[in-house]
């Protein structure tokens, strides 16, 4: 029985996102309604409730800013949960294709993350290209956000460039994205020179 009361639960959070409220108000209603089911320990209801909850942020008129860190900052213990048990992969894939859905000022509050993405053995490939994705991107937000945890970027970019010898699965990705964060220090390093007058 509560599996099913589960999955209705479910069931209805998927409904609600075609629900257009009429203004701020009725998605604060939403708001307090969902807010207990991010504690919830089921996590299917809990990724639910944080999907629902989000896609009503950026129905938002005013400035959702506050809301957001607020949504984050629950959310994270949850996501780190899910991040740290041996649950059904299937489940962590989800996850992780939620947060990488995320604007960016959401997805900076989680950089905690980075330490529970790493490969596990019987990741399958789709985890395995995903969890790359998500490290990069947060080297690629710490490179704009003008290197100010170079030592936690540099801990990412060390990390993923060891795994080319041990996930052949996804070279390509790695090597895509090891271009790409090239690329845009090399961009940066350019707009600087040109900002302070430097040339070599």
């Amino acid at each position: 029985m509560p599996e099913c009361r589960e999955v209705e639960r479910v069931f209805v959070m998927e409904y609600l996102h075609r629900y257009n409220p009429e203004n701020d108000m009725e998605c604060i209603k939403v708001f307090n309604v969902l807010d207990a089911l991010l504690e919830e320990k089921s996590g299917p209801v809990v990724l639910s409730a944080a999907k629902l909850f989000y896609a009503f942020i950026k129905k938002l008129k005013i400035n959702s800013s506050g809301i957001l860190g607020d949504f984050m900052l629950k959310l994270s213990p949850q996501i780190i949960r899910f991040l740290k048990s041996p649950t059904n992969q299937e489940f962590q894939f989800s996850v992780m294709t939620f947060i990488s859905d995320l604007c960016d000022e959401g997805f900076s509050k989680l950089f905690p993350l980075k330490n529970h993405l790493h490969f596990k053995p019987k990741d399958h490939d789709n985890c395995r290209k995903i969890k790359v994705q998500l490290l990069f991107r947060f080297c690629e937000m710490n490179i704009i956000d003008g290197l100010e945890k170079t030592n936690e970027k540099d801990d990412i970019l060390d990390y993923l460039l060891s795994q080319f010898s041990y996930q052949p699965s996804i070279d390509k990705e790695l090597v895509s994205y090891t271009c790409q964060m090239a690329s845009l220090c090399q961009e940066i390093i350019e707009k600087e020179k040109s900002r302070y007058g430097l040339w070599v």
